[in-house]
């Protein structure tokens, strides 16, 4: 790993939540030998007013500078991660391309710079500086180059042209970003497959677990008389939902069981319509070990589309360093799976695949998803990252 650098983060990932995000992980693991400062979302105006009149997470206080901009994050009672709320910027999604949008967006990028040079500074982190923008390529467009970085890299974690929140914009900018970025970092062989010819120097680093808190969650499942289905992750427009009517359906004697947010409400109505369904809502990161412990099978019923097939879920080895047993639609470029999950080509090969992967797990079989996991951790992708960044810097 890289030791005593400078690393600041600009992410469409707040730092907080309740689900887990791929770029939040990198940072905590670079934190062990390297000042990080991690750049919060930044709200806009708009959500500002919103927060006003609605119950919101946004941390108000500071957001408009009455607290402290920067606050100091422990991970694990021994690193430490500095989170940087930005001041709110003007909200330019909505607009169309051209002369106001670009103008209020080098607005914006003027407004953010300007506060994160001064927590640079506050925090003593000028110098050998690594800027990492992870999926903003918007305001990475405005703020390249305003901190003397040494080093640019754009982390790619889904396809922007693909995600309605960004693709509006998002295309145009991150193109841009991604010719003028030392290093172009994608999350899965779909993403790398697409974004290699429009970057000087892409690389593909995959997404991977958190394995010592997630290796918590191993039992002897396959010894247990109760059949529950997992699932761990968000209730959103990303699930096949005619594939899981199917499937709930078709297996009556299995529960399924539902851990994470739900962001499109169209998709619970659908799940809460059957008996053998349970909802509980998100639940943090330290919980979920706990829910795959009890599980038979951990599914990933992904729909199969332009979006998804950029997707590397963090899911994946979640289940399997607890030792769980994975069915997964192929939504995706996955192939290093194959021997040790079941990928299903339709619907009656998930229920099939669901009532195999229960009926013939054993121990050995366990001990081998947990050890596939191992080789996934967030640790071995850090290196990997360092070791790209290194052979970057070297070539001068």
């Amino acid at each position: 790993m890289l030791e005593n650098r400078n690393m600041i983060c600009l992410s469409a990932s707040q730092w907080g939540g309740d689900y887990a995000k791929t770029i939040v992980e990198v940072m905590k693991v670079f934190a062990r030998k390297n000042k990080v400062l991690y750049i919060d979302y930044p709200y806009t105006l708009k959500d500002l007013v919103f927060s006003l009149f609605r119950k919101t997470d946004m941390d108000f206080n500071r957001i408009v500078g009455i607290k402290n901009r920067i606050k100091r994050e422990v991970i694990n009672n021994e690193v430490s991660v500095y989170v940087f709320v930005p001041p709110p910027i003007i909200p330019v999604n909505y607009l169309p391309s051209g002369f106001l949008y670009s103008l209020l967006l080098r607005f914006n990028g003027y407004i953010l710079s300007r506060s994160v040079k001064q927590a640079i500074r506050k925090l003593e982190m000028e110098g050998e500086l690594i800027y990492f923008n992870a999926f903003l390529p918007s305001l990475g467009e405005v703020t390249m180059g305003k901190f003397d970085e040494k080093t640019m890299v754009y982390y790619c974690y889904d396809e922007i042209n693909s995600a309605k929140w960004l693709k509006k914009h998002g295309g145009v900018h991150e193109k841009h970003v991604m010719l003028e970025s030392d290093i172009v970092l994608t999350t899965s062989e779909g993403l790398y497959q697409k974004k290699k010819a429009q970057a000087k120097r892409c690389f593909l680093v995959k997404n991977a677990v958190n394995f010592e808190l997630f290796r918590s969650g191993v039992s002897e499942r396959y010894s247990n008389p109760e059949k529950i289905i997992g699932y761990i992750g968000s209730i959103d427009e990303r699930l096949d939902y005619d594939l899981l009517k199917y499937v709930i359906s078709h297996l009556p004697e299995y529960k399924f069981e539902f851990v994470g947010r739900c962001t499109f409400p169209e998709g619970r109505r659908i799940l809460e319509e059957f008996s053998n369904v349970s909802l509980t809502g998100p639940k943090n990161s330290q919980e979920l070990p706990g829910f795959i412990s009890r599980y038979s099978a951990g599914i990933i019923p992904f729909a199969i589309n332009d979006f998804n097939f950029g997707i590397y879920p963090l899911k994946i080895n979640e289940y399997l360093a607890g030792g769980l047993p994975v069915v997964m639609t192929n939504f995706a470029l996955l192939n290093e799976f194959r021997d040790i999950a079941f990928i299903s080509g339709n619907e009656r090969e998930f229920v099939a695949h669901i009532r195999k992967s229960v009926s013939e797990d054993s121990l050995s079989l366990q001990a081998k998803r947990i050890e596939f996991a191992r080789q996934n951790s967030w640790e071995s992708r850090v290196d990997l990252i360092s070791d790209i960044i290194a052979s970057v810097e070297n070539e001068g």
